[in-house]
């Protein structure tokens, strides 16, 4: 068997063969001597379509002949390199003493088991991720602000090699991601830099984010649909008042009984942002009345002394968006009313 494998990788230089009945391999070989034959180990059989060329200068195995043939070969660095038609600047695939694999590369990369330039596709991924793998296991918190802090780009890649990668392969079509440099910022532990300087992105890594974000989401639109239906409640509550005389709840309400003289104008401009003027009318024989903001809670926001006729300028200050209810009380009872809303 030494003698064989010497034959094989030392002085052969092309090795056309025949096959017996039992496939087993029968050949002719070349040496600095002259013509011999040699005969496979009876261990091993081999099966080949057409030509095999063993090219010993280059330290290469070769299958097939001129176009269309494929070549098997050793490099310098110790990898294996699988090429095809006579391109030897353009291996198809590359595997080195450690394991990793390249595809579509001139080399493998160092920090992957497998790197692959160009597309690639699978009908079913798995990752690992058994609970008994990890540590220090801990919720993604602010998810929500941190995915506003992102931004998602569209883009095409360079058509030219960069970084033994041939983009122009990839033709000059639209992609959608990230930038790795500003992901960086946000994610940190989603992007690495390899010893070239070149970014790698984790797009996985950013699922969980997502799902926590949209969860975090929803707890806002739930809290704020529990403040539309309480808002509704207390808007339902107020107009039921605004149309009661006499009521003991609320604002007590009395729009005519014994003040129909009153006038409450509506305030201008409404909706407002920052100030508006209210102006009112009242008869000379009432000497008290007040004009008292209100917020839809029936809590008091602002109070004023009001006589005879005038206007009140109102200013928001820090009132937040929203409807207010604003009236004369007189007597302790509301007489007049009117609605009003700031929209900043």
């Amino acid at each position: 068997m030494k003698t064989f494998m010497k034959i094989l990788f030392g002085t052969l230089l092309c090795l056309p063969f025949t096959l017996s009945a039992q496939y087993k391999l029968s050949a002719q070989y070349w040496t600095p001597d002259g013509v011999g034959s040699i005969v496979a180990d009876r261990n091993y059989n081999v099966v080949v379509d057409r030509s095999l060329f063993l090219r010993a200068p280059v330290g290469a195995l070769e299958m097939g002949h001129g176009n269309g043939n494929a070549y098997i070969n050793k490099t310098g660095a110790g990898n294996i390199d699988f090429r095809y038609n006579n391109d030897w600047q353009n291996p198809i695939m590359s595997l080195s003493p450690n394991g990793n694999v390249g595809i579509g590369i001139t080399n493998t990369h160092p920090w992957y088991k497998l790197y692959v330039a160009g597309p690639a596709y699978s009908t079913v991924g798995w990752y690992g991720s058994d609970k008994r793998y990890k540590e220090n296991i801990k919720t993604i918190d602010s998810a929500l602000d941190k995915i506003n802090a992102l931004d998602g780009v569209s883009y095409k890649f360079k058509q030219k090699t960069i970084n033994s990668i041939d983009f122009s392969k990839l033709k000059k079509s639209n992609q959608l991601g990230f930038i790795a440099q500003d992901l960086e910022k946000v994610f940190p532990e989603l992007v690495q830099k390899d010893e070239a300087g070149y970014y790698a992105v984790n797009y996985n890594g950013l699922i969980p984010v997502l799902v926590e974000g949209m969860k975090e989401q929803q707890e806002i639109i739930t809290e704020q649909a529990q403040e539309m239906d309480d808002m509704k409640a207390r808007i339902e509550r107020l107009e039921s008042l605004l149309h009661k005389p006499n009521n003991d709840n609320g604002f007590n309400i009395r729009e005519n009984a014994d003040f129909s003289n009153i006038v409450l104008k509506q305030n201008t401009p409404n909706p407002f942002s920052n100030e508006t003027t209210i102006a009112y009318e009242l008869p000379a024989n009432l000497n008290a009345a007040q004009l008292v903001i209100y917020d839809l809670n029936g809590k008091v926001i602002s109070s004023y002394n009001v006589i005879g006729k005038g206007n009140v300028k109102f200013d928001t200050g820090q009132l937040s968006n929203g409807t207010y209810i604003y009236a004369i009380v007189a007597d302790g009872k509301s007489v007049a009313t009117q609605k009003m809303v700031i929209q900043k």
